[in-house]
């Protein structure tokens, strides 16, 4: 036999072992989120389905004032943030690291409409309300917030 092929028969040899060792490892899933609940605020009552919301998670010791709301949005000093996902719900997720609000308390809730005005205070650009929240959920009406004036 030649050096050629048992140069080949050997590297065979090595890969399908390389190969049934691979076969035997168990395959990665996914984790079981059903201890893991995701963190979700609910508002009910928001003026029009076709404004476009999102929230932003402040500690509530955060002044309720246009410049401290301004300064604390600018630099991104809020714990956690959600969009409207569809309806009233805005999945939150943690600031920082990227994993689904989990936190219990009483929080400050920036609610944010994007094509609000500050001219008409039945839709502003910024209004807020202090929600209880209990492992990353919570759920509130739109009449109990204020516009940030």
């Amino acid at each position: 036999m030649s050096t050629t092929k048992k140069k080949i028969g050997g590297i065979t040899a090595i890969l399908l072992v390389f190969v049934l060792v691979l076969a035997g490892c168990p395959e990665d899933t996914e984790p079981d989120n059903k201890e893991d609940p995701k963190g979700e605020l609910a508002i009910s009552g928001l003026p029009s389905s076709d404004e476009n919301y999102s929230v932003r998670i402040f500690g509530s010791d955060l002044a309720t004032t246009w410049t401290a709301i301004n300064d604390a949005l600018f630099y991104h000093n809020y714990l956690a943030f959600g969009d409207q996902s569809s309806g009233n719900a805005f999945p939150l997720i943690t600031k920082g690291t990227g994993e689904s609000w989990k936190e219990s308390g009483d929080f400050l809730v920036l609610l944010l409409n994007t094509y609000g005005t500050t001219a008409n205070p039945r839709d502003p650009i910024y209004s807020y309300a202090t929600v209880k929240f209990s492992q990353g959920k919570a759920s509130t009406q739109f009449s109990n917030f204020t516009p940030l004036k």
